[in-house]
């Protein structure tokens, strides 16, 4: 089942492609699924995977009623349990990392059950490539996002501080930004039809990430092999290796379905260890980026076809 949203960003002015073409034989909806649509589209399943949301909450009733099981794999932050508990639970609770795995089992595991399984990359399009030297930095800004998620403004913040003059800063964003002086960077407004085409350069993911748990971009730059600059924060600081890691300036709360953590960089440090990844031999560098690409063999689809086959398997002999 496709839905189609596209109501809602045409109301706030923008418009999303679909690419239909690469769901052949789906179910389109134009809008939020009615209960109907949900009946229709049960029969016959053994199990439905939904990303994020339900889009209707009767889903996970009418499927426990016709013994359908039902996947929620979701993010922390958009958790809607966490406003709502007294709404109807899918038979699992997929975490998609660890971040605040403890506090969903805490709360959900009477509900549902509760599992983390790594969202798969796939390597066919995000082959790996050892680097061996920081010479071009990347960024995905992307769409706007709360609080600037991904770090732009403290990158911007940073490039005074930022020594090293010869290296260069790809910014990819698909929202306008600050304009932007300095030589050294380049600002590409892009929407690529294919994910993968933001990885075709970079030696080095600029990601001063301030809150989150799934990051995709890290996914699949670390799949290239290319080295990433995060916090030294949940849930990265749990699987990166410490040069790719940065200390925090401060913290704070924001309101997300909930109160969560909000971390963010000092833009002098992240210009700091730009540098430092910029001044690194190509020894050292390049083992980071096999490091960087072990992971991505990790979180690759054929390491990982199995385990989600096997977890939806064992849920439907339930």
């Amino acid at each position: 089942m496709v839905i189609d949203l596209n109501f809602i960003n045409k109301s706030i002015g923008k418009q999303t492609e679909l690419h239909l073409e690469r769901f052949p034989g789906a179910t389109v909806i134009p809008g939020f699924p009615s209960d109907k649509d949900i009946d229709d589209f049960l029969i016959d399943l053994d199990v439905v995977f939904t990303i994020e949301t339900p889009y209707n909450y009767y889903l996970f009733k009418r499927a426990r009623e016709l013994g359908v099981k039902t996947v929620l794999n979701y993010n922390y932050e958009f958790l809607d349990y966490l406003q709502h508990p007294d709404w109807e639970y899918p038979d699992m609770l997929l975490a998609p990392s660890q971040w605040n795995l403890r506090e969903v089992i805490q709360q959900f595991e009477s509900k549902a059950i509760v599992k983390f399984i790594p969202v798969p990359v796939n390597r066919d399009v995000l082959p790996y490539e050892n680097r061996r030297k920081a010479q071009t930095f990347i960024h995905i800004a992307g769409h706007q996002t709360h609080m600037s998620r991904n770090g732009t403004d403290i990158l911007i913040a940073s490039l005074p501080h930022i020594t090293d003059k010869h290296i260069r800063i790809l910014i990819y964003t698909q929202h306008e930004l600050p304009v932007i002086t300095d030589s050294r960077v380049q600002v590409i407004h892009t929407d690529n039809k294919n994910y993968w085409d933001n990885f075709t350069k970079g030696d080095v993911l600029i990601l001063p990430r301030k809150y989150g748990g799934l990051s995709l971009q890290l996914n699949e730059a670390l799949s290239r092999g290319i080295v990433p600059l995060m916090p030294r924060i949940s849930p990265q600081d749990g699987f990166l290796q410490s040069a790719m890691l940065m200390p925090t300036e401060r913290a704070f709360r924001i309101q997300t379905r909930t109160a969560i953590d909000c971390f963010e960089v000092a833009p002098q440090v992240l210009a700091e260890y730009i540098d430092n990844m910029a001044d690194m031999n190509e020894k050292d560098f390049s083992e980071l980026s096999k490091q960087a690409g072990d992971l991505g063999v990790y979180w690759g689809w054929n390491s990982l076809r199995a385990k989600y086959i096997n977890t939806l398997t064992k849920l439907c002999r339930k």
